[in-house]
């Protein structure tokens, strides 16, 4: 996937762009390349990359017209930003945009319930695979969801 640094619209600093099985991540160039910032974006806009594939490049509508898509969609998005910053702190701050800012019928309270429960999920499957990268075996996950896509 490629990142390119770019004039963005008024309050983006990131975002995915896709056409059929292509995809790239434009970052605003107000944001300095190889700063932590710049890994936290490319997280979150390569979990909806990751995402589009998923959905067999449906994700653009579904994200469009259904609100829990588009809810589950950013948590996971912005789970993944958190947890690549290593900022617990960030979660309460990300919960209010989140119930904010994409039209969806959620209060931060429970973006923050839900968003902290990915990142916990996330961060426990982390752990697990680095306990069995330090006893020296590579290859193998704690992370069910693993088994049953491959």
């Amino acid at each position: 996937m490629k990142v390119r640094h770019v004039n963005l619209k008024k309050g983006r600093l990131g975002e995915l762009r896709t056409f059929l099985f292509w995809g790239w991540i434009n970052i605003h160039t107000r944001v300095e390349r190889d700063s932590s910032e710049w890994k936290a974006i490319v997280a979150h806009e390569s979990k909806h990359w990751e995402q589009y594939k998923i959905s067999y490049g449906l994700h653009p509508f579904l994200y469009k017209f259904s609100k829990s898509y588009r809810y589950q969609s950013e948590l996971e998005a912005y789970a993944e930003e958190i947890v690549s910053l290593g900022k617990p702190l960030l979660v309460l701050p990300v919960a209010r945009i989140i119930a904010d800012d994409y039209g969806l019928d959620v209060t931060p309270q429970q973006a923050w319930r839900d968003l902290h429960a990915i990142i916990s999920r996330e961060t426990k499957r982390i752990e697990n695979n680095r306990k069995f990268e330090d006893l020296g075996i590579e290859g193998v996950t704690m992370d069910p969801e693993y088994y049953y896509k491959n």
